[in-house]
């Protein structure tokens, strides 16, 4: 089913404003979204969201998945290649074998370095 593109752009944006789902659906049925499109787009997001969390997030915790350059999309299976602990600034590596997973880890080092005022922010 193709979906609309700006609704799936607000949904994004939402969640990472830390919405809820529940707080999601409302706010895009009162900017009039569709009944049917925003349940369609709930539900992928709760299914997505359910399968991309591992057991080890919490509500602290941050999974990275990496899609590396050699592998293809719709064969890549989801899996967790970096944690962000939210409250402490630690970037857990869980491939470290990989270099895409330095790469990205390096830029979130940077990125929680500016937001955190120039705390430091480790790797472990």
């Amino acid at each position: 089913m193709q979906r609309d593109q700006h609704i799936i752009q607000r949904a994004q944006m939402l969640l990472t404003l830390e919405y809820s789902l529940t707080q999601i659906r409302d706010i895009l049925l009162q900017e009039g979204y569709s009944l049917d499109e925003v349940e369609a787009l709930m539900n992928a997001t709760e299914e997505a969201l359910d399968y991309l969390a591992p057991m080890n997030c919490d509500q602290n915790t941050i999974g990275i998945d990496i899609i590396r350059s050699d592998e293809d999309r719709e064969e890549h299976v989801a899996d967790i290649d970096i944690f962000i602990n939210k409250k402490t600034g630690k970037i857990n590596l869980v491939t470290p074998q990989y270099q895409e997973t330095w790469r990205v880890a390096s830029e979130l080092k940077k990125v929680l370095g500016k937001q955190r005022g120039k705390r430091k922010v480790t790797f472990y």
